[in-house]
């Protein structure tokens, strides 16, 4: 099988031979999901391919699931005008994910227990809304009505991570709203 997905096979075999061993696999039990980051990139054909994936069963059930991960570009991409994928876009459910906002904390505190960390060792209580006020985007010239949050998971965890190098440097014990507020 493996010879089948390499070398000169021609793309419609070995994507019946995926097919095939996805199926085999569902009717065994298992689950599947092909998660693809950076979908904002995947050119059109791609995304046409995936559609004949998508629609495999094993009897009432689908045999993959398929998620795509992307920056606001992926809505572009996935919009009704884009009449040459506009059969996939009817098979998605889209989630956008806002920022963190009330669970800016709960969040690091995860991170942190993943870590096998208590958070208050690392964050001062005050951080966590310096870390959010330092994560406003104010357009020059902005209204107030222009300001909004870029608190997503990647910039806070960069902030922090950041702001754990400075206070090291510092020799600081903890993380605090004036170390958030006072890096570049």
């Amino acid at each position: 099988v493996e010879s089948s997905l390499h070398g000169n096979v021609p793309l419609q075999a070995r994507s019946r031979v995926v097919a095939q061993l996805l199926t085999q696999s569902a009717a065994a039990g298992y689950l599947h999901l092909l998660l693809i980051e950076e979908a904002h990139s995947m050119p059109d054909a791609t995304l046409r391919h995936l559609k004949g994936f998508m629609e495999l069963e094993d009897g009432m059930r689908r045999v993959l699931g398929v998620c795509l991960i992307g920056q606001p570009e992926l809505d572009d991409l996935l919009g009704a005008q884009n009449r040459d994928i506009r059969e996939i876009v009817q098979r998605c459910n889209r989630v956008a994910l806002g920022p963190l906002g009330d669970d800016l904390e709960p969040y690091l505190q995860h991170k942190f227990e993943r870590a096998g960390v208590k958070a208050s060792t690392v964050l001062a209580a005050n951080a966590y809304r310096a870390i959010e006020a330092k994560l406003m985007f104010r357009p020059r010239g902005a209204t107030q009505a222009d300001v909004r949050s870029v608190c997503y998971p990647l910039m806070v965890n960069n902030l922090v991570v950041k702001a754990m190098n400075f206070a090291a440097g510092e020799h600081l014990t903890q993380v605090d709203a004036h170390v958030i507020t006072g890096m570049g």
